[in-house]
């Protein structure tokens, strides 16, 4: 994943879908972190505000050219 990516919110084991909380959004950032893994900050679709995210947390709708 990389700057630019669209991404969107992956559903977490045991969880339903719900469509109001399905987010859509750019990576604007990534952030190394101490253990190592990288973080995204990513600004999310309809003004939902932004988050850090995992890469697990996420899936790539469009990559970047």
């Amino acid at each position: 994943m990389k700057l630019g990516d669209i991404v969107k919110e992956r559903w977490l084991i045991g969880r339903a879908p719900i469509p109001k909380r399905q987010l859509t959004g750019m990576i604007m950032e990534v952030v190394l972190t101490e253990s190592g893994s990288k973080e995204y900050r990513v600004k999310w679709f309809g003004n939902a505000g932004r988050s850090r995210c995992t890469r697990g947390t996420l899936e790539i709708v469009s990559e970047a050219g």
